[in-house]
C-alpha cells in the first residue's frame, strides 16, 4: 500500500460528510430570513464570515474565486478532521 492507495471506507465517509454539509448549506440558503435567524443560519453565517474576513485580511486584490475556494478548502479540511472524531473504524 503506497501513498496513493484509496481506502473505500474513508472515501465513502468523506463523500457522505461532504453531501451532508452540502445539504445543510443548501437548506440554510433556501430558508434565509433577514429578521431573526435560526441556529443553523447563525452557524452557516459564522463559518462564511470567518472565511471571508480571513481572505480579506490576507488577499487584498479583487478576485471572485478566492473566497469560495477558501471556503471549500476550509470546510473540506474541517470535515476530514471531524471524520477522525467519528468511530467509523468500529463498523463491521
Amino acid at each position: 500500500m503506497g501513498f496513493w492507495a484509496i481506502h473505500l471506507d474513508s472515501m465513502f465517509w468523506s463523500l457522505f460528510l461532504g453531501f451532508v454539509f452540502y445539504w445543510v448549506f443548501r437548506k440554510v440558503a433556501k430558508s434565509i430570513t433577514s429578521g431573526v435567524p435560526g441556529g443553523l443560519q447563525n452557524f452557516a453565517e459564522a463559518i462564511v464570515e470567518f472565511v471571508d474576513e480571513s481572505v480579506r485580511g490576507s488577499f487584498t486584490a479583487k478576485n471572485d474565486y478566492v473566497a469560495p475556494l477558501a471556503l471549500t478548502i476550509f470546510l473540506w479540511v474541517f470535515l476530514m478532521n471531524f471524520m477522525d472524531l467519528l468511530p467509523v473504524d468500529w463498523l463491521p
